[in-house]
């Protein structure tokens, strides 16, 4: 596995498998064996060496969704038909790399822009969702866990009305139609 790619085409794994460092939340309180201080992520020492770094990616979900599903269905009531469309892709997973940078500093942004992580960590919020913004020890890994999100999705694909004249209005078999697409 390449040392930074976070998705890796191996023998065995599906296409768009990632590999990520396994993020476990926010040191509630200081670990002095690894040098993370309160507030810091957390990360899981996958290898056992004492350190966190590219060695201790797993294999964590697939971009390519497990079940992938239609449904297409037609209502009719006299002269109006309605005709909808579903589609839905379930259990893949998205790495959000925006997200990821937005949500916390980096070499590039030095303030997050995230809404979200204004709930930040601090003494008066241990409870946080999201790390202290003013740690600078290089300790925050977008390659990981944290940013991994579902992406399984069902929408509404397509979605038709339809009128159909009467034949004694129009002479022939004719209809109005409105569609609308997404």
């Amino acid at each position: 596995i390449s040392e930074r790619k976070i998705k890796v085409g191996e023998v065995g794994e599906s296409l768009g498998t990632f590999v990520l460092i396994p993020w476990t939340g926010i040191y509630k309180s200081a670990d002095h064996a690894l040098g993370y201080k309160a507030g810091y992520n957390r990360y899981e020492d996958v290898n056992g060496y004492g350190q966190i770094d590219f060695a201790d990616r797993i294999i964590k979900g697939s971009a390519m969704p497990k079940i992938l599903m239609g449904l297409n269905n037609s209502f009719k009531y006299k002269n109006v038909e309605l005709n909808i469309f579903f589609q839905a892709a379930l259990g893949s997973k998205i790495f959000n790399a925006t997200y990821a940078i937005i949500a916390a500093p980096n070499s590039d942004v030095y303030y997050p822009t995230l809404a979200e992580s204004v709930n930040h960590w601090s003494s008066q919020n241990t409870s946080a969702a999201w790390a202290d913004p003013a740690s600078k020890t290089g300790r925050n890994f977008s390659e990981s866990t944290q940013y991994l999100q579902d992406g399984s999705y069902c929408r509404l694909k397509n979605l038709s009305v339809s009128y159909y004249l009467p034949k004694k209005i129009s002479g022939v078999n004719a209809s109005l139609t409105l569609s609308a697409q997404n």
